[in-house]
């Protein structure tokens, strides 16, 4: 009986973890169909199509937070709601990448993504300076280091005195 009760129990498992498995092939599939389908309209993708991207990314973090594409998806996600000009939500995005894998290594950069959004969409030149001293403090290292001092140095110049600037070095 007990021999039954297992070989019935290793069966289940077994089928839980393969439609598991295949939902999250679906998804992702749906994800790769959905990018390739936006990128081909570029520079005018529809932003009905960008929003569901978003929120497949969302979902699928939701449902799969373990698995290594979570964090890269946080980010895609990100990217996407800038694109459709929802920058409190790509914020919130980058602050929940930061936070669920703070050793990851894409957290320099969507401490640096912040510090751009807040400075470029959201003229919040406070919050930017305070992402990118995040990098040159706790990322001293990583090449974004140096982009963070530029940026900080640049926060109250002219797109004009920045290229000056730029042709300068």
């Amino acid at each position: 009986m007990s021999k039954q009760v297992s070989i019935i129990l290793i069966l289940a498992i077994a089928i839980l973890t393969s439609q598991c498995t295949s939902s999250k092939n679906k998804m992702i599939e749906k994800i790769n169909e959905l990018e390739s389908e936006v990128n081909a309209s570029f520079p005018n993708p529809n932003p009905l199509k960008i929003k569901e991207l978003h929120n497949l990314y969302i979902d699928y973090v939701n449902k799969y937070e373990k698995d290594t594409l979570s964090p890269h998806f946080i980010y895609k996600a990100a990217e996407t709601a800038v694109n459709t000009q929802q920058y409190e939500e790509a914020i919130n995005n980058l602050d929940l990448l930061i936070n669920k894998y703070p050793n990851h290594k894409l957290v320099p950069y969507a401490i640096f993504f912040k510090g751009f959004i807040y400075e470029n969409f959201l003229n919040d030149k406070e919050n930017a300076e305070k992402q990118y001293r995040i990098i040159i403090s706790k990322y001293k290292d990583h090449p974004l280091g140096k982009q963070a001092i530029f940026s900080i140095e640049s926060l109250d110049l002219t797109d004009q005195e920045i290229a000056e600037r730029i042709n300068m070095d």
